[in-house]
């Protein structure tokens, strides 16, 4: 519309449009990561989101997603939103009193979001402008790839296509 607007002639074919290769590609720094999780006291709700999201990676609407049919005493099965496979994480000991704060139902993105900013603000960490939870990924992410061959952060991380599938449909197909 800019382009037409001001007779302007563009510079691309016919419905074409400008790939951008640069994007802000937000990452909360280690050691702000490492603050929240050792150093700071949170409820049950906030520890769970806080341990799910650093220890495994999951976007914001897969964090929302969670429920506790999604937890069969052993493992974690979680849907990716990206269309990849269903995840399935073994749970730590560690983690498993925490499930209990797993609600019934989905919870909304925006709750999720608001758990991450309140963990920071306990911690007294500033989050870089448009940090949320997949600054989380992509810091894990970072730190990984010096460590990890990448066919493993692949299949951990649920970065294969396919369709997505519920919590319920995925135990149910085992």
């Amino acid at each position: 519309r800019l382009f037409l607007a001001n007779s302007w002639e563009w510079p691309f074919p016919a419905r074409a449009s400008p790939i951008v290769r640069e994007q802000l590609q937000v990452k909360i720094p280690v050691e702000d990561i490492h603050k929240m999780v050792m150093e700071t006291e949170f409820d049950p709700q906030e520890t769970l989101y806080l341990a799910l999201g650093t220890m495994y990676g999951f976007r914001r609407a897969e964090l929302a997603s969670i429920t506790r049919q999604c937890y069969d005493g052993e493992t974690l099965i979680v849907p990716t939103v990206k269309g990849g496979a269903v995840r399935r994480h073994t749970v730590p000991e560690s983690l498993v009193e925490y499930l209990e704060a797993l609600p019934e139902g989905p919870s909304s993105s925006g709750q999720v979001r608001l758990l991450l900013q309140s963990c920071a603000a306990k911690a007294n960490v500033s989050l870089p402008k448009g940090a949320g939870w997949h600054a989380v990924r992509r810091t894990q992410i970072s730190e990984l790839t010096l460590l990890v061959p990448t066919a493993a952060l692949v299949k951990f991380f649920g970065w294969r296509s396919g369709p997505g599938k519920s919590c319920a449909a995925a135990s149910s197909a085992d």
